[in-house]
């Protein structure tokens, strides 16, 4: 399970470096933009991006580029020793000892920047899950309280109906007695619920004002990108820019809907009061609620959106240029594909075969005192301070005649070659081990030496054991992958 945990972890890493950036990007736009229009289609496009970038990352679609390769090679990058540390997955290995170590004990178990990076990785995954629970329920919620409305009253329904709509389906009008205020909701099946309090003679004008700006939300197909972000909220709920990005993308969002409702209900001073009077009296609409009720400072949604129907200082566009419609787009795609290739990981954690340098661990020579026969009958193995890979080349020359070699292992494999050989001095044997997806190979003095299948496995520690009571040598050992 945790081979998975880790792959996923990878992922993860890469997939938040890249939304941070987006976002960072997307707000920084955002911010050098005065236009609520063009601050929306800025955050919508980055709320797009986001959702792109898990498919993006996780299949591989985009050639990756790493980040610590480039920082390395500029030289901002620290050692490469701590930074081969900090990659998930790294291990750090010892510098060589005596030939007379008799080996390192097996390690506890993974890394504690690997235990981290599992961490993160599941308590991602759960609240991944709690954030998509909890839209469900809304959903959910929202679609009981649709079933449970009622129709509006006649005179409701004839001023619904003569309002000015422009879009391609008008929501369904219900009356709900469980809001105190309007909520358009549902993409595929769009349907608008009013509190029972606007369903009244008396409330005529706020309703008007409440059906004229949750029409103009469904003109702009609010509700569809609303979904959209709130997804994208699920995803990367742990990313700060996101929250910025999501809360002006909502305040713009309120911003255009009032100037479109505006448009059609009279004086903006009129539409402002009747909309202060509405946010203050959430139920009953009384005078005295209103009067009582204050605005929430100069921080607060409403007064911004007061502040924008009353006191700006410049001419609010109604939608993009032509230019900027056409143009944010591609933007948009080459960065997403942009950011989307960049990456922490190394590449020899990746499943796609790349082309790297090999890594190489080199022993010149290597002696052995005789020792005595153990319980097994066989001398105590010398173990370096290298954990064999999965795939590796081993080439040593091993000194001694077809008798030494037979009792003589390296890496556990005894150098046994049951074919006769010819009678011969004491020279060195060259012997060379390779072990990849087909498995193991022996070869000595280039003859390759049969393995039966019932061959114990190999060591998991490069090890040499020379012949029982003999001293060994070895020479120009080397190990390759």
């Amino acid at each position: 399970m945790w081979v998975w945990v880790d792959r996923f972890g990878g992922v993860l890493i890469d997939a938040s470096l890249s939304a941070l950036v987006l976002w960072s990007l997307a707000a920084l736009a955002m911010l050098v933009s005065r236009q609520p229009a063009r601050r929306l289609w800025i955050a919508r496009a980055s709320v797009i991006g986001a959702l792109a970038i898990w498919p993006l990352v996780g299949l591989g679609l985009v050639p990756r580029l790493e980040v610590a390769g480039v920082l390395r090679a500029v030289g901002v990058w620290p050692h490469p020793a701590l930074a081969s540390w900090l990659e998930p997955g790294s291990r750090r290995v010892a510098e060589p000892l005596p030939a007379t170590w008799k080996g390192p004990p097996e390690p506890a178990g993974a890394a504690p920047i690997d235990w981290a990076v599992r961490g993160l990785s599941l308590t991602y995954v759960a609240g991944v899950a709690c954030a998509l629970g909890w839209l469900c329920l809304g959903s959910l919620a929202l679609g009981w309280m649709s079933r449970q409305a009622v129709e509006p009253s006649p005179e409701s329904a004839a001023l619904y109906e003569a309002l000015p709509f422009s879009g391609r389906r008008r929501p369904r009008l219900r009356v709900s007695g469980r809001l105190w205020r309007p909520v358009l909701g549902r993409v595929f099946r769009p349907s608008l619920l009013v509190p029972a309090a606007l369903d009244r003679p008396e409330a005529r004008d706020r309703l008007r004002l409440a059906l004229l700006h949750e029409l103009a939300h469904a003109e702009a197909r609010d509700p569809a990108h609303g979904l959209l972000a709130n997804l994208a909220w699920a995803l990367w709920f742990g990313a700060p820019p996101l929250w910025w990005v999501l809360a002006q993308l909502r305040l713009d969002q309120e911003f255009l809907a009032d100037r479109r409702a505006a448009a059609h209900f009279g004086p903006l001073r009129e539409y402002a009061s009747t909309l202060l009077e509405f946010a203050t009296s959430r139920t009953s609409g009384s005078a005295e609620a209103a009067a009582s009720s204050p605005v929430r400072g100069t921080g607060s949604a409403l007064f911004q959106r007061m502040l924008m129907l009353l006191r700006c200082p410049y001419s609010v566009e109604a939608r993009p240029p032509l230019w900027w419609s056409w143009g944010l787009p591609c933007l948009s795609v080459v960065l997403t594909l942009g950011v989307s290739s960049l990456s922490v990981r190394s590449t020899s954690n990746d499943r796609r075969p790349v082309a790297t340098t090999p890594r190489r661990f080199q022993v010149a020579r290597l002696e052995t005192y005789p020792s005595t026969p153990g319980p097994q009958g066989r001398a105590s193995p010398c173990e370096l301070p290298v954990r064999l890979p999965e795939s590796f080349e081993l080439t040593v020359e091993v000194w001694g005649n077809a008798r030494t070699l037979s009792r003589t292992r390296v890496a556990g494999l005894a150098l046994d070659d049951p074919r006769p050989v010819a009678v011969e001095p004491d020279r060195w044997h060259a012997v060379r081990l390779v072990r990849d997806r087909r498995g193991a190979r022996l070869s000595i003095d280039d003859r390759p030496v049969p393995l039966a299948r019932t061959h114990p496995p190999l060591t998991a520690w490069l090890s040499v054991e020379p012949a029982t009571a003999e001293p060994g040598s070895f020479q120009n050992l080397s190990l390759t992958w």
